[in-house]
């Protein structure tokens, strides 16, 4: 099936978020969030 021209494999790679941020990225988010005690939404001070 496409979309846009694009068959899955094209649309998995055009969407996949996490290859286009630095590594380190993710991480970071993970322990902002973790230090909250996992409140969203919510500034670490």
């Amino acid at each position: 099936m496409l979309y846009r021209g694009m068959d899955r494999a094209q649309l998995d790679t055009a969407y996949n978020n996490l290859a286009a941020v630095p590594s380190s990225i993710p991480t970071i988010i993970m322990l902002r969030t973790a230090g909250r005690g996992g409140r969203s939404g919510q500034p670490s001070l």
